[in-house]
């Protein structure tokens, strides 16, 4: 229990163990927004309760934590009884758990600013979708006249989907009855295919129907859908990324797909091509709590990256979050700022200004913790990290999954800088950081990472 106070904070204390501070005026005013944009007769939606919510100008100290649990969105994930901690003091579900979530429904909130959505807050299992419409209207005549005149990459990418579906046959058939050395061997194997197939030239459409990959038996569902096997957590996560990018027609190895980039080894001034955001069927913004269609460990070489993907709102700065709805994600990077990384536990800090008065991404994370409680906070780690600490990802940017803001105090009042304690949610996959088989970035993205490097891209 905290029990130290700050000038401008009371005496009493949150659930939550925090440090409880006077809300200002911005704040109540943006709850008191989000109240008035519920329709009379809608429910309201996430951690809101509309009977507690106080008008535009009335202090929102009570009210605001004496929501009701039953109005709150809620998941859970029913591991059978057989959950497990993970290093990190976590819990993850088995390969056998059954999701009680909404698949990648979407869900509006009633809420104004421009956040839309609250999208799954954790997925340890995986469904496939129906065929995509692209994959059903390739017949097999559309198909051999596609692969007429092969290059020597689209050859190779044939031989090497030939491969990863033999794989696959074989975990399919005798992984189970295999030594536990055996297996983990085969797996290893899988996860080999798995990663060089996000870096394979030659792949397109054409080759992904003639090998069948999107549905028929020992195809790519297989790996995260398996009625069989129960395949390592980490494979089901990659070869579920690589099931969604083909899902979207994203074949291109480029790492810097859908980038429009400029001379030299200065990724600052790049850019996303308008025409990729139109062809995305997953969506463009990442103004939305929750995971959504990422996956843990998921990795990029740059930030603007990670915006395409949707996994962060800025190119650049570390706080992505909307007026009057919280933080939606933050990047964990160096700098001249008190930050401190304990894996499932961080204390991250806000921007100093000038003037006593919070910036405005400082004030969503004070959002996320006084008002938005129960939404969580996506959290990518950057290689920008010191060297020092040992979640740091190799190179580029990794996500570690979801954070919940549980408290802020206030270092210093003059800089009106704060520094938020985020702790890892329950339910997850371990971050992948240590050196086993479930890291990222994995031997293929670091590899393309420093071949890109070199070619000044």
């Amino acid at each position: 229990m905290v029990r130290e106070t700050f000038p401008g904070s009371t005496s009493s204390l949150h659930d939550r163990n925090q440090v409880v501070f006077n809300h200002p005026q911005w704040m109540i005013d943006a709850y008191a927004d989000a109240r008035s944009s519920f329709p009379a007769s809608s429910p309201p939606g996430n951690d809101q309760n509309i009977s507690s919510v106080p008008a535009r100008g009335e202090n929102p100290m009570e009210t605001i934590h004496g929501v009701s649990g039953e109005d709150s969105v809620r998941y859970a994930v029913s591991a059978n009884n057989s959950s497990s901690a993970t290093p990190h003091g976590s819990i993850f579900a088995s390969s056998s758990a059954t999701s009680m979530l909404r698949g990648n429904a979407v869900e509006e909130l009633p809420a104004s600013g421009d956040a839309g959505a609250v999208e799954d807050e954790v997925q340890s299992t995986y469904t496939s979708k129906p065929l995509p419409a692209w994959y059903d209207e390739l017949t097999n005549d559309r198909v051999d006249r596609g692969l007429r005149r092969p290059t020597t990459e689209t050859l190779q990418a044939l031989r090497s989907m030939d491969a990863f579906r033999d794989c696959i046959r074989r975990c399919e058939t005798s992984a189970m009855e295999k030594t536990a050395a055996e297996r983990a061997a085969l797996f290893n194997e899988l996860r080999d295919h798995v990663h060089k197939a996000e870096m394979l030239k030659g792949m397109d459409k054409f080759v992904v129907r003639k090998k069948k990959m999107m549905g028929e038996e020992n195809a790519l569902p297989c790996i995260f859908d398996s009625k069989n096997v129960a395949y390592p957590w980490d494979l089901q996560a990659d070869a579920w990324q690589l099931y969604l990018r083909w899902y979207d027609q994203g074949f291109a190895p480029n790492l810097l797909r859908g980038i429009i980039t400029n001379d030299g080894k200065n990724r600052t001034s790049d850019k996303i091509d308008p025409s990729w955001r139109s062809n995305v069927s997953l969506g463009t913004s990442a103004n939305y709590h929750g995971q959504g269609n990422l996956v843990p460990g998921q990795w990029w070489p740059t930030q603007l990256c990670a915006v395409r993907d949707r996994a962060h709102g800025a190119s650049q700065g570390g706080i992505s979050g909307a007026k009057g709805q919280g933080a939606f994600s933050i990047v964990m990077s160096a700098g001249a700022y008190a930050d401190q990384d304990n894996g499932d536990e961080i204390w991250y800090s806000g921007t100093d200004t000038k003037t006593n008065q919070p910036t405005e991404n400082t004030q969503r994370l004070m959002e996320s913790c006084e008002l938005f409680p129960d939404r969580p906070v996506r959290v990518l780690r950057s290689m920008q990290l010191p060297s020092d600490n040992p979640y740091r990802p190799s190179v580029g940017l990794r996500y570690d999954g979801l954070y919940k803001v549980v408290s802020m105090r206030q270092p210093d009042a003059a800089k009106a800088n704060y520094l938020f304690q985020l702790m890892r949610c329950e339910n997850q996959h371990p971050i992948r950081y240590q050196d086993n088989a479930a890291r990222r970035p994995t031997k293929y993205e670091e590899a393309e990472y420093r071949r890109l490097k070199l070619n000044g891209r």
